[in-house]
């Protein structure tokens, strides 16, 4: 077998190793273009960090990995043909895709949801419904028995959820919080940036930075997706969105949080239902999100009824 850099005539039968490796895997199939834009990530792609093993002039495996600083690097992909495993052919492709990032000086590598390459996922059971990218290695997939087998530690556990929304509806209990939130003053309403005030303020009490971007830049749009916002004496206390349904009806969102003095009075499962409302009213079918297992926040999304749908590793090997 022959071990060598990725070619760009490669590229086609890489595509077709890809598509037959993710048979018995979750893995949503890309088209090609997209799978082709992937692999070749317009900031991050180098040849060097790729393994092509080639067997009689075929291809039989591939890998790619990213060096983006000492500090982060990521394993993209390794798949090989079903007649090579268990061969030794992953670990060596493994090997070599550490020797280039180890030559690169990277410290260690971490494979989750940062990765430029990052492939959307089928939810199981639900036919089309997808996840945007994997948190992090699918747990008892062949390249988690890989990594783990070749000096890979388990940093973290992320699950995967899902609701259909089909079938959602506010709750007795959410609808009876709301109501006694109401009776405080305390309203869930969308965001009119010429009626609601302090949501940057809001933002930096809070110290997120992504989501800070994230709304303040959807805000200033001359047609903004809707977001939903904790309104208390007209200031905004609590945020969720932007909400928005793609063309095969996934509703999406890019973050929820609530002001800390307003968290232990149910404000953060109020809003979390009505965004799910929300994105049930844009025709919405189902939404999906990923966090931590040790996340509070768990509690919310299941009490929405949400389900845990799959796990996943955030999986680290140092080099120092």
């Amino acid at each position: 077998m022959i071990y060598r850099n990725l070619e760009d005539s490669d590229i086609v039968s890489i595509y077709e190793l890809w598509e037959e490796s993710i048979k018995d895997e979750i893995f949503k199939l890309d088209d090609y273009e997209l799978f082709k834009n992937k692999i070749y990530h317009k900031e991050y792609y180098n040849k060097e960090g790729t393994v092509v093993v080639e067997d009689i002039n075929t291809i039989i495996g591939f890998g790619i990995c990213y060096f983006i600083s000492e500090e982060r690097s990521h394993i993209g992909m390794i798949v090989v043909n079903e007649k090579y495993r268990k061969q030794g052919v992953g670990t060596k492709i493994l090997n070599l895709l550490e020797e280039y990032l180890i030559n690169k000086n990277a410290k260690y590598i971490r494979n989750f949801y940062v990765s430029p390459l990052n492939f959307r996922w089928n939810i199981p059971l639900y036919g089309e419904h997808y996840h945007t990218g994997c948190p992090a290695i699918l747990i008892n997939s062949k390249i988690y028995f890989l990594l783990a087998n070749n000096g890979y530690n388990i940093e973290s556990i992320m699950d995967g959820y899902h609701i259909n929304l089909k079938n959602f509806e506010f709750s007795k209990k959410i609808k009876e919080r709301k109501e006694l939130l109401e009776k405080e003053g305390i309203t869930i309403e969308y965001y009119n940036k010429n009626n609601h005030l302090g949501l940057k303020e809001f933002f930096e009490r809070l110290n997120n930075k992504g989501f800070e971007r994230t709304a303040l830049s959807n805000a200033e749009k001359e047609n903004p997706s809707p977001m939903l916002v904790v309104i208390y004496d007209n200031k905004v206390y609590g945020w969720t969105g932007p909400l928005s349904v793609d063309n095969e009806l996934k509703a999406s969102f890019g973050g929820i949080a609530v002001d800390e003095r307003f968290r232990s009075k149910g404000v953060g499962k109020v809003l979390f239902s009505s965004l799910c409302q929300g994105l049930k009213d844009m025709g919405g079918e189902y939404t999906t999100l990923f966090t931590g297992v040790d996340n509070v926040a768990r509690n919310i999304y299941l009490s929405a009824g949400f389900k845990i749908v799959m796990s996943f590793a955030l999986m680290k090997k140092s080099f120092v």
